[in-house]
């Protein structure tokens, strides 16, 4: 069996010997795009995109939707709401319509604010298992055993994010901005039509991003999912009273930016954690 061995190494030669041992991977983002591809299509089957699309918009349409409505049959009620919350500073200026309190631009505003939340809570969730169960189930291992470095490894899991952000918040609030018109009698400000949709996708982007970096700092799903919402829940009680600073156009972009560069700061520290793990 040696003397084989050694007859076939001396017939192949150094050129064919070279193609049999593994190839090292190339550059910072060696296998990028293979992983990249492989989450994306995991992410648009038909079932999955359909299903996400379809609880997020029973979620948060219908959430929007049935708050219209019920500030129709009780306007009162809407409206008074609407005032004491203007009175107590938690709109932003600006905000209230022709129509004086309880407008198309203050219940899409607070509507906006719910789908924030319900989003922000589903990144945490859609985010949890993206490195804990494959960690868990040896997947991760298995892959970065191959030709892949780390770095790839975690920047492919944003392939789910353009899925999340369209079936999550830009289509649910894209019906509702119509749906407000049709059961207001008038259309929403285009700033507030353009602001809320900014701040729920830089939301969902920080909050999906933080998940990872926990991810790479806890083992069990639990302390992921604990420290995920207690940061949601201090977001959503701060967020509102810096919405009412200044005009929302101001605000909204001011927080988007903030989120944004949050999100930076998380995938810059779940790399370098990333880098290190040990798996095993």
């Amino acid at each position: 069996m040696t003397q084989l061995t050694q007859t076939t190494s001396a017939v192949a030669g150094p050129a064919e010997m070279t193609d049999l041992l593994p190839r090292e991977h190339a550059g910072w983002l060696g296998g990028f795009a293979p992983l990249w591809s492989g989450e994306w299509r995991r992410w648009w089957r038909p079932r999955n995109a359909l299903a996400s699309l379809l609880i997020w918009l029973l979620i948060c349409y219908g959430f929007n939707l049935l708050t219209m409505v019920g500030s129709r049959v009780n306007p009162e009620i809407q409206a008074e709401v609407a005032a004491e919350m203007a009175r107590s500073g938690q709109l932003p200026p600006g905000l209230e319509g022709e129509s004086g309190p309880g407008s198309v631009d203050e219940m899409l505003f607070l509507g906006g604010l719910m789908m924030l939340f319900f989003t922000s809570v589903g990144a945490i969730i859609a985010g949890q298992d993206k490195l804990i169960g494959e960690r868990q189930s040896g997947l991760m291992a298995s892959t970065l055993a191959r030709p892949v470095t780390r770095s790839a490894y975690l920047l492919s899991k944003f392939a789910a994010l353009p899925g999340m952000l369209l079936t999550m918040a830009l289509l649910p609030f894209a019906l509702v901005v119509p749906t407000a018109t049709v059961v207001y009698g008038a259309a929403p400000s285009l700033a507030t039509i353009a602001a809320l949709p900014l701040l729920l996708t830089a939301a969902i982007v920080a909050f999906y991003t933080l998940t990872l970096l926990l991810g790479t700092l806890f083992e069990r799903r639990a302390p992921v999912l604990g420290v995920g919402m207690l940061a949601c829940f201090m977001v959503m009680q701060l967020l509102p009273q810096l919405l009412t600073l200044a005009p929302l156009p101001v605000t909204a972009l001011a927080s988007a930016g903030g989120f944004l560069v949050a999100a930076g700061l998380f995938l810059a520290i779940a790399l370098q954690r990333f880098a290190t793990l040990e798996l095993r």
